[in-house]
């Protein structure tokens, strides 16, 4: 494989970890002001600011998934080099397996539940409370009975 740009730039990858973070939570607050402006202002809550404030995190949360959870999994990777145990993503900083209770360890253990874990859950639970799959199946009967009524 390939370098990636962690050779060119020598960012650690701690720092890496909170601003992947930190741009993906503050897009997802600038998505959901405009629902939540209406609603200062009207002084009432519409029934579609609350179904826009889902659709608008669920996209922006499927959209950035993939490089969130890359870099939030690449924390716990890691490599021993002779007596060193040492982070895979960068090889700079140690592994924090190696140190449980520090903050770093402890925020990558809370995001490897949100992204790794929570979006996907999210997604499975809009899902099945706008009852998908029971939308798609009665549209998969629809399409093959009916064409096959009319043939009849």
């Amino acid at each position: 494989a390939l370098p990636g740009m962690q050779c060119a730039t020598p960012v650690l990858h701690v720092t890496r970890l909170y601003t992947t973070c930190a741009v993906f939570f503050a897009v997802l607050l600038l998505l959901c002001v405009p629902a939540l402006l209406a609603r200062l202002c009207r002084g009432q809550w519409t029934p579609n600011a609350g179904i826009i404030v889902a659709h608008n995190a669920l996209g922006w949360s499927f959209l950035f998934f993939p490089l969130v959870s890359r870099v939030v999994l690449a924390s716990f990777h890691c490599h021993r080099l002779g007596d060193m145990h040492l982070l895979r993503a960068d090889y700079i900083s140690s592994c924090p397996t190696d140190t449980p209770g520090s903050m770093h360890t402890v925020f990558a253990f809370i995001l490897a539940i949100i992204f790794p874990i929570g979006i996907p859950l999210f997604a499975l639970l809009a899902l099945i409370f706008y009852r998908i799959p029971a939308l798609a199946r009665a549209r998969m009967k629809h399409a093959i009975w009916v064409p096959m009524k009319q043939l009849a």
